[in-house]
């Protein structure tokens, strides 16, 4: 009987937790129930617990295997000390960690910067993990260990295909029995919860990763390994395994209805075919074939009957000019301010005896008329176009005013205690309103899904952050989630959520961790595509290594890509610092 020797055990084991991140944990869905540590903030619901199905279990996870994969690179120093294997190149990655855990030290907040905020979880110590994960790849990504890498990674490609399909047709795996069974496994109590993928799936693919933009860019990072994959198969039933998990990808990827996809997909072709390519006159046909389609494309999209999908993509990137009515709202003891269409108007009550009497009047403090309609109880202000509506009445000692901005209701109320009015925002929850500081695109806050509202109202925060940021998992904190005007300006789908990401990995890395962390992870990703291109030149290479490298390159390219408009967040990132590590990796 043939004995394995330890040594051979010890080399397979090595491999193990870069396959269980890459075919394995993508799956991982759990209910988690967790504290939010924000029940006390104005702007924020007030729940001391919520569940959490993605991002708190993938966090949990990714530390388990960042700790096992410190293990290997322990086991493995000592081999590429003698072989003088080069890790120069981290150095840079090395600069933006020391300078993450700085900003978690000195964050606004270090309970959230060390044990992360609810429905982020991206804090220290999973920004280190993906530094971790990075250097693991490249010490074990040998050889050996870029093929069991890659069929790793599609395998966990193909899982996710399956469930979109799923997802396509209605029949979304996590609210089927089974799926519901694992999102549950190892709770006590009660097998049912209020399913945040919604009783019926609405046919819109995510994946198992909790929104369709992030299922894009794992899908993003993967297509370009199964595109790899079908082109350097040697036996027909891979070829053929790997072409149908790529149409499957794309299918997928279709499903999403990611508007930042769509823009992304086509750009990474065709830096695909430039690299893959050999001859300059190959590239030139692939460059004419790829204009050509782009432009039929287009066209088809715009004159065919019932194809709006580039339609919208176009009015969301560029929208109309909005100018809007309403421009501030303040508080003060004699009523609330309202700056509407450039007039400054005084909302008040007073008390007359047994009588209350609600009022609006003008910049010369004289009343302004309005209509009272008895079925509604509502006042409607004639001067000003019957744009604003207003309720007004008495509850328990307490004044109470409602103004309705169309179909967006502002309340505010005062008791004899108070010195000033209050403003009760949607969460039930007194605030202040105050205007944010916005650093271009006013009228166009809507634009790119409301992205450039959020990118113009975080960029002035950056000079209160420059250095250190204000920590990791911090940006909800620092975000001015009161500018509660513009919020109501730009629509409801602005004014309710909480604000808690800033939708751009480059601010994102910014505002947290400061502007010299993100200049050394920019260092660290032009080094990576400096690299590939060395190598892909390198005189010796084959063919088929040229094309997987080619892949690598673009899935990194279509990631940063992705990244102007989406953050990095646990749920797919680690995928992503894999694929750099295998890059790197490379000789």
């Amino acid at each position: 009987m043939k004995t394995v020797s330890w040594k051979k055990i010890k080399e397979n084991l090595i491999f193990l937790p870069g396959i269980v991140l890459l075919a394995v944990w993508p799956c991982a869905v759990h209910m988690d129930t967790v504290k939010t540590g924000l029940e006390d903030y104005p702007w924020y619901p007030s729940l001391v617990t919520q569940e959490d199905f993605f991002m708190h279990v993938r966090s949990l996870f990714l530390l388990f295997l960042a700790l096992w994969m410190l293990i290997c690179i322990a086991v493995q120093i000592r081999r590429y000390r003698e072989e003088k294997k080069r890790t120069g190149q981290f150095w840079p990655l090395l600069v933006y960690e020391g300078f993450a855990v700085l900003s978690a030290l000195f964050s606004v907040n270090r309970e959230f910067s060390f044990h992360g905020i609810v429905e982020q979880y991206e804090h220290i110590g999973v920004l280190l993990a993906y530094g971790i994960v990075a250097v693991y790849f490249y010490f074990t990504c040998g050889d050996r260990g870029k093929g069991i890498f890659r069929g790793a990674l599609l395998a966990g490609a193909a899982i996710q295909c399956v469930i979109g399909f799923t997802q396509l047709t209605g029949n979304d795996f996590w609210n089927s029995s089974l799926g519901r069974w694992l999102i549950l496994l190892g709770r006590r109590g009660g097998t049912d919860y209020y399913s945040v993928f919604g009783e019926e799936s609405s046919g819109q693919v995510y994946l198992s990763f909790y929104h369709p933009n992030y299922a894009a860019v794992y899908l993003l990072l993967v297509l370009p390994s199964a595109v790899a994959a079908a082109w350097c198969a040697r036996k027909v039933w891979q070829k053929a395994a790997a072409l149908l998990l790529t149409a499957f990808l794309l299918i997928c990827l279709w499903g999403t209805g990611s508007k930042t996809a769509a823009l992304v997909l086509p750009a990474v072709i065709l830096l695909g075919g430039l690299l893959a390519l050999p001859g300059k006159r190959g590239r030139i046909r692939f460059s004419a074939l790829w204009l050509l389609g782009i432009m039929t494309a287009a066209a088809m999209a715009f004159l065919l009957p019932g194809t709006t999908f580039l339609k919208e993509i176009g009015s969301s990137i560029i929208p109309e000019r909005q100018i809007y009515a309403l421009k501030e709202v303040s508080l003060a003891e004699e009523g609330i301010y309202v700056t509407w269409n450039e007039n400054r108007l005084l909302l008040s009550m007073e008390e007359e005896g047994e009588k209350t009497y609600f009022s609006v009047l003008g910049a010369d403090g004289n009343g302004l008329p309005m209509n009272y309609d008895p079925e509604t109880g509502h006042f409607t202000l004639l001067s000003e176009g019957g744009e604003l509506e207003f309720e007004a009445y008495t509850e328990d000692e307490n004044f109470w005013i409602i103004m309705y901005q169309g179909e967006i209701p502002w309340y505010f109320t005062k008791s004899s205690k108070d010195t000033s009015w209050k403003y009760i925002n949607l969460y039930q929850k007194p605030d202040t309103p105050e205007n944010a500081p916005a650093a271009f695109g006013k009228g166009y806050e809507s634009a790119l899904s409301g992205r450039v509202y959020l990118w113009s109202r975080s960029l002035p925060l950056l000079g209160q952050h420059l250095l250190l940021g204000s920590g990791p998992d911090t940006f909800p904190l620092i975000f001015p989630q009161n500018d509660y005007v513009t919020r109501a300006n730009v629509g409801l789908d602005m004014l309710m959520p909480v604000i808690s990401k800033v939708h751009s990995l480059y601010l994102q890395i910014a505002l947290q961790t400061g502007m010299i962390s993100l200049a050394a992870l920019l260092v660290f990703w032009i080094r990576y595509f400096l690299h590939g291109r060395k190598i892909m030149k390198r005189k010796g290479q084959s063919r088929e290594e040229i094309i997987w490298e080619a892949a690598g390159l673009v899935s990194v390219a279509g990631f940063l890509l992705m990244g102007i408009t989406n953050d990095s967040v646990v749920a797919v990132s680690p995928v992503f610092w894999a694929l750099l590590g295998m890059g790197y990796s490379r000789k």
